[in-house]
């Protein structure tokens, strides 16, 4: 298992990964997705500034960032999307 990674999008909102599961607390709700089933991830940085998680087995995880945190969340989405390679063989 990979080390525990965890990254603020913004104040209110809180990602963590441990190398196969990633948890999203944001807006009092959670959600946890396998990376088994994680097609894509996309940062996208300027006006709507947020992270978007394609997701095979349910709906697609988007949570909004602060522009400044941006790079942070870029790099924890390399390493998610990396990770997911990975297990899923390819």
């Amino acid at each position: 298992m990979d080390q525990k990674l965890e990254v603020r999008p913004t104040g209110k909102t809180l990602l963590v990964f441990d190398g196969e599961v990633l948890e999203a607390f944001a807006g009092g709700a959670s959600s946890r997705i396998h990376a088994k089933g994680i097609e894509g991830v996309e940062v996208k940085d300027g006006r709507g500034s947020g992270i978007r998680i394609a997701y095979r087995f349910g709906p697609d995880l988007g949570i909004s960032c602060d522009r400044e945190r941006v790079a942070e969340l870029q790099r924890f989405a390399d390493h998610v999307l990396a990770a997911a390679r990975r297990l899923q063989g390819a």
